[in-house]
């Protein structure tokens, strides 16, 4: 059975919790999308890179090891 490497499933992610979005970064070196969550209405979209950060929107970054949702 040959599996999809567009639906790799990651072990080990960064997640930045910015004031508006959640954005969740595969940690593996691969050049995978990023996951973007609106904490506004929590729409979600693929992102190619990290949303710029400022002295007014200083994420906290911290290490996960799954998403889950519904």
């Amino acid at each position: 059975m040959m599996t999809d490497p567009a639906q790799k499933l990651y072990a080990k992610m960064r997640l930045w919790e910015f004031p508006d979005q959640y954005v969740v970064e595969p940690t593996d070196g691969s050049s995978a999308s990023l996951l973007a969550v609106s904490r506004l209405d929590g729409s979600m979209n693929l992102v190619g890179e990290i949303p710029q950060c400022s002295k007014l929107r200083v994420p906290k970054i911290q290490t996960i090891y799954g998403v889950v949702g519904y």
